[in-house]
C-alpha cells in the first residue's frame, strides 16, 4: 500500500517538475492565462528530494531496517506591492514505513507528518525601519552552530531523528529597528507541539523499560503502556505564547549582543500516568506540555580569526511536579582555514562547543509525571562538534557527531555531498550510535545505518 502511494507522489512530482520545464520552454505569452502561469513558475522554486536508509539491525518493534521517503516542496514568492510580500512553501511527501498521514494541516498538531502541508506562509510588510510578518512562520533565535538554548519558538519533528526538522507555527511579528539596538516580539495564538516517534517507530520511547517500572504497583504485574493521547493548550488568550528578542552590533564595538524572554508551553512536554485497572492493567502515558518562562542572553565576537560565541538561558518552569527549572548554556567557536592541505581542500571549517546544564529548582519527587526521555533536554555536560573539508564548491565531506561526557555515549556522522551539473545533488554518509542502553545516543545503539539522498532543484 505504502509502496504505491510512493510511486504515485514521485509521478506527481516528477509531473510538476516536467510541466515547469516544458512550459518555460514554450511560448507563454499568447494570452492572460497563459502569462498569469508563466509569472507563477518565475516565481517558484522546487526541490525535490529522495532518501534512502539502511540499517544494520532489526528493530525489535519490528520497524522495517530499510526506509525510503521522499519530500517535493514548492517555494512561491511574490512581491504584491513595494512594502509588501508574500512567501508559500507547499510540501509533498510520503514514506515506505506509515509514518505519514493522509491528511492536509496547517498548524502541525497531528503526532505524525501530513501527506500534504503548508510548510510556511507569511505575508511580511517591510518599512525603514519596521516589519510586520503574519502567517506559519519560522524563527531563529541565538548564536550557536548547533545547539542553542534561546531557539525555543519553533518545536520540532522527531519522526526520523538524525534528520529532525523545525515545524513552523502561526505567529504574528513586528520588528523594528533602532540606532543602537533591534527588536523582535512574537506573538504565537495556536500552540505547536513537537512531533514524537510513535510506538512502532524505532525512533520511539522504550516503552519495555518503563512498563517494567511499573510492575511493582500492580503485585509484579507488567502493565500495558499506551501513549496515543496528548493534552495540547486550547486556543485560548490565557494560552498565547510570545517572547522579545533584543539584539545589537553597535552597544560594543565588535561585538554581538542579544536578550531574550520567551513565554509558552514546552513543546516536548512530560507524561502524565493514569492507570486503567484491568486483568491486565494499563497505565495512559498522556503527554502534557509544562508552561515556562525563558529568559536568555548571547554573545559572539570575532578572536585571532575565529567566531566565539555563547549563549545561556534560564528555563524555569511554573509547576514544579511537571519538571525541573533550569540552566542550559553552550560556549563554541567556529574557525575557518585555507592552509591546510590546501591541494586538496579549498578551505577546513572547524566547528566546536561544549553545552552543559545547572539544575537550580528539582523537580518534586511524585508518582505522576515522568520525563519524555530521550527527546528532553540531551545535552548536559556535552562536547559537540563539526569538522567541513570543502574540496571545490561542489564536493565536501562532514564529520559530526556528538559525545556525552558524563555517560560515555556517543553520535558520529560522517557525510560526503556532491553537485551535479544537472541541479542535482547527491548525499551519502553514516550515523553510528554508541554508549550503554540507558544512556541518550546508546539506546538507539541498533539504529545504526547507511543513507543516500538524492536532491534535484529546479
Amino acid at each position: 500500500m505504502y509502496t504505491r502511494q510512493l510511486s504515485k507522489l514521485i509521478i506527481y512530482s516528477l509531473s510538476v517538475i516536467l510541466s515547469f520545464n516544458v512550459y518555460l520552454d514554450g511560448d507563454s505569452t499568447e494570452d492572460d492565462s497563459s502569462g498569469f502561469f508563466q509569472q507563477v513558475v518565475d516565481n517558484t522554486k522546487g526541490e525535490l528530494k529522495a532518501s534512502y536508509f539502511s540499517n544494520f539491525d532489526q528493530d525489535p518493534r519490528g520497524d522495517d531496517k530499510n526506509f525510503g521517503h521522499i519530500d517535493l516542496k514548492l517555494n512561491y514568492k511574490q512581491d504584491i506591492s513595494d512594502n509588501v510580500f508574500l512567501n508559500v512553501v507547499g510540501r509533498f511527501r510520503e514514506d515506505t514505513a506509515n509514518r505519514t498521514r493522509e491528511t492536509f494541516g496547517f498548524v502541525e498538531d497531528s503526532d505524525r507528518p501530513y501527506l500534504a502541508t503548508i510548510d510556511e506562509l507569511v505575508f511580511r510588510y517591510s518599512g525603514e525601519k519596521i516589519e510586520w510578518s503574519v502567517g506559519k512562520q519560522l524563527f531563529t533565535w541565538g548564536v550557536a552552530d548547533t545547539f542553542r538554548p534561546t531557539d525555543q519558538i519553533n518545536p520540532s519533528d522527531y519522526t526520523d531523528l538524525p534528520t529532525s526538522e523545525k515545524l513552523a507555527v502561526p505567529a504574528i511579528t513586528l520588528f523594528h529597528s533602532h540606532e543602537k539596538v533591534d527588536i523582535q516580539g512574537v506573538i504565537i495564538p495556536a500552540f505547536t507541539p513537537t512531533r514524537l516517534p510513535g510506538s512502532d517507530n524505532r525512533w520511539g520511547p522504550d516503552q519495555s523499560g518503563l512498563a517494567a517500572g511499573f510492575a511493582p504497583l500492580f503485585g509484579g504485574v507488567t502493565p500495558n503502556l499506551d501513549f496515543s493521547r496528548r493534552e495540547i493548550p486550547d486556543k485560548k488568550l490565557d494560552t498565547l505564547q510570545g517572547g522579545i528578542r533584543l539584539t545589537s552590533s553597535s552597544l560594543i564595538s565588535g561585538w554581538d549582543l542579544g536578550l531574550t524572554w520567551y513565554t509558552g508551553y514546552d513543546p516536548i512536554g512530560v507524561y502524565r500516568a493514569n492507570i486503567i485497572p484491568g486483568v491486565t492493567p494499563t497505565v495512559e502515558m498522556i503527554q502534557v506540555f509544562s508552561e515556562f518562562q525563558e529568559f536568555g542572553a548571547s554573545f559572539s565576537t570575532t578572536l585571532k580569526g575565529a567566531v566565539v560565541y555563547g549563549e545561556g538561558a534560564f528555563h524555569i518552569t511554573k509547576d514544579n511536579l511537571q519538571e525541573d527549572s533550569y540552566f542550559e548554556y553552550v560556549l563554541g567557536f567556529n574557525y575557518t582555514n585555507y592552509d591546510i592541505l590546501s591541494s586538496v581542500f579549498e578551505e577546513i571549517r572547524f566547528i566546536v562547543e561544549y553545552a552543559g546544564e545547572s539544575v537550580f529548582d528539582e523537580r518534586t519527587d511524585n508518582q505522576t509525571y515522568f520525563d519524555t526521555g530521550q527527546y528532553l533536554r540531551p545535552f548536559q555536560n556535552s562536547i559537540l562538534w563539526g569538522i567541513i573539508f570543502k574540496h571545490n564548491i561542489d564536493t565536501e565531506f562532514t564529520f559530526g557527531g556528538a559525545y556525552n561526557i558524563n555517560d560515555g555515549d556517543a553520535l558520529i556522522s560522517p557525510q560526503l555531498s556532491h553537485k551535479l551539473q544537472n541541479g542535482m545533488k547527491i548525499i551519502t554518509g553514516f550515523d553510528i550510535f554508541t554508549g550503554n542502553d540507558d544512556s541518550f545516543f546508546g539506546r538507539w545503539d541498533n539504529n545504526d545505518r547507511f543513507s543516500l539522498t538524492v536532491e534535484y532543484l529546479f
